[in-house]
């Protein structure tokens, strides 16, 4: 995350997330960028990701199979190959 400290007042300090959004209109504002509707929209996705990224919580991880092995695996398919290999 890209984070930008504010000077509230001679003593006081506000630690602030620099979303994308706000990004791209800071390179706006600051004629860096010029305003672009395709832009506008790409940068929307990458703001609404940003913001289910924030929230995310993992799930929790189950625990493992019993086995001796460090590797085990998902059944065979009907064609008898392997599907995958999972490292415990």
């Amino acid at each position: 995350m890209i984070y930008s400290i504010l000077n509230i007042c001679s003593n006081s300090f506000a630690l602030v997330i620099l979303t994308p959004l706000h990004q791209y209109q800071k390179l706006i504002d600051s004629g860096a960028l010029r305003g672009d509707d395709h832009q506008t929209r790409i940068i929307q996705k990458l703001q609404d990701l940003h913001d289910q990224l924030v929230s995310y919580e993992p799930p929790q991880i189950p625990e493992s199979p019993n086995s001796n092995s460090l590797v085990w695996h998902f059944p065979f398919s009907r064609k008898g190959k392997l599907k995958a290999y999972y490292l415990v």
